[in-house]
């Protein structure tokens, strides 16, 4: 796993959320989506969730167009962890 990808867990396992109980399926699926931390969407653009651009996503990330095994398309990329954790209601 990256070092990255570390800080992202360890800022998630602090945080105070609803229904914590779902923390380790949303890790999970980081971890999936993100290759352990290590693709280049979560590399680059912090995005370890695929995360595709929408409108609602203004203020929380910026489009970024990507190349994902199911094509070109728009991403999310954040310029934080706390920016991802933020956009997926964490903080």
């Amino acid at each position: 796993m990256s070092e990255l990808f570390n800080q992202l867990i360890k800022a998630y396992a602090e945080a105070n959320i609803d229904f914590s109980q779902l923390k380790g399926i949303t890790i999970a699926q980081w971890l999936l989506e993100s290759g352990r931390g290590t693709s280049r969407l979560a590399t680059e653009h912090l995005n370890f969730g695929g995360l595709k651009w929408r409108s609602e996503m203004t203020g929380f990330a910026t489009p970024v167009d990507y190349e994902a095994s199911d094509g070109l398309d728009k991403y999310c990329k954040f310029d934080s962890l706390e920016s991802l954790l933020k956009a997926t209601g964490v903080f």
